[in-house]
C-alpha cells in the first residue's frame, strides 16, 4: 500500500508467565537440558505476592490479556498453582488463563480446584498416552482436540481442556510431523541443537509477547532458557512497561525487525520462524554499540 507505515510498538498481545522452573520429565526435544537443573526438581516457583504485582502491571496494558502460566517447567510441581491462578483472575477478571501440563501429575481433586481459581484453559501436552486417564478424572471442562477444534487464544470465557497431539504422532518414525519443534534458541541440545548459521529472517517475539521468570527476570524472548538476553527485572528495574519500552528492547527489536540475529545472543542460533513480519512495529536503526552495551551482543558482535 502507497504510504503504508508500520505502526509503533504497543503494549504485549500476550503475557507468558512462568509459575515453575524445573520439570518431572527430560525430553530430548527440550531446552531444559541446556540449565543444567536436576530432573523432578524445583529449581524455583513464582511467589503470591510477586505474582499479585505482575498481574497488576499487566492490567495496566491490557484489560483482557493471554496469559499463559508456563515457561521453563512443568505447572502442576508449583505448591500452589490454584493460589497462582487465583491471584490472576481476582485482578484481571477478563484475562485468558492458560496452563500447558505433561498431565502426568493431574488428580481430579488439583484438576477442580485449578478450574474453580478460575483457569480458562488446561492444555495437555500428550507426550504420553493420557488422554484416557485425563478424561477419567471427569473435569468441569469442555473438551477440545487441538488444533482440529481449538485455538487456545480465542476463548476468554468458559473452561476448557485442550489435548494437544503427541509429537511422534502421525510420524514415520521421526519426530513430530502434526506440530514444528524448534531448538528453544538452541537449547534443546539434544534435540535439533544450536543452528549453525543464523537465520536471516525477522523475529516478531520481542515485539508481541512479554516474558517473566518465576523470579522476576524479563528476557528477549520465552526460548532464552540460559538466561542469556535478559532485558531487566521486575520490580527492581521498574514498572513491566517501563521494561517492555526500555533503551535495550527498543535496541534488540531494531536488529530483530530486519532479520539481523546473527548479532545477538542467543538469536544468533535460534530456528523460531515467525509469521506477519511485514506487520511489525517501526523500529530504529540498528546499533551494535548500543546492543553490546546492553550485554545482548553475539560474541562476533
Amino acid at each position: 500500500m502507497s504510504g503504508w507505515e508500520p505502526p509503533a510498538q504497543g503494549w504485549p498481545n500476550y503475557f507468558k508467565v512462568e509459575s515453575v522452573a524445573g520439570c518431572n520429565l527430560w525430553c530430548s526435544f527440550c531446552g531444559i537440558h541446556a540449565t543444567g537443573w536436576p530432573r523432578n526438581t524445583v529449581v524455583g516457583e513464582m511467589s503470591l505476592p510477586l505474582a499479585k504485582a505482575i498481574a497488576l502491571h499487566i492490567r495496566g496494558m491490557r484489560s483482557h490479556p493471554r496469559i499463559d502460566l508456563q515457561i521453563r517447567g512443568e505447572p502442576l510441581m508449583h505448591s500452589d498453582l490454584p493460589g497462582l491462578i487465583r491471584t490472576f483472575r481476582y485482578f484481571i477478571p477478563r484475562a485468558s488463563l492458560m496452563v500447558a501440563t505433561n498431565g502426568l501429575l493431574l488428580t481430579r481433586d488439583l484438576g477442580v480446584a485449578l478450574f474453580k481459581a478460575g483457569l480458562t484453559t488446561l492444555l495437555v501436552e500428550l507426550y504420553r498416552p493420557i488422554r484416557e486417564q485425563v478424561r477419567a478424572l471427569n473435569l468441569p471442562a469442555e473438551e477440545h482436540d487441538y488444533p482440529g477444534d481449538f485455538s487456545p487464544w480465542l476463548y476468554h470465557t468458559g473452561r476448557h481442556i485442550v489435548y494437544m497431539p503427541s509429537i511422534g504422532e502421525g510420524s514415520a518414525g521421526g519426530l513430530a510431523q502434526t506440530r514444528r519443534l524448534t531448538n528453544h534458541a538452541g537449547n534443546a541440545v539434544k534435540g535439533s541443537g544450536p543452528l549453525a548459521a543464523p537465520l536471516d529472517s525477522p523475529c516478531a517475539h520481542p515485539f508481541r509477547e512479554l516474558s517473566i521468570f518465576y523470579d522476576g527476570l524479563v528476557p528477549l524472548c520465552c526460548n532464552d532458557w540460559r538466561e542469556q538476553a535478559i532485558i531487566g527485572r521486575f520490580p527492581d528495574d521498574g514498572a513491566l512497561a517501563t521494561i517492555w519500552r526500555s533503551a535495550c528492547y527498543s535496541h534488540a527489536r531494531a536488529f530483530l525487525r530486519v532479520g539481523k540475529r546473527a548479532s545477538l545472543a542467543p538469536c544468533d542460533v535460534c530456528d523460531v520462524k515467525t509469521t506477519r513480519n511485514g506487520l511489525l512495529p517501526r523500529a530504529s536503526t540498528p546499533d551494535a554499540l548500543a546492543l553490546a552495551t546492553c550485554g545482548l551482543a553475539a560474541k562476533e558482535v
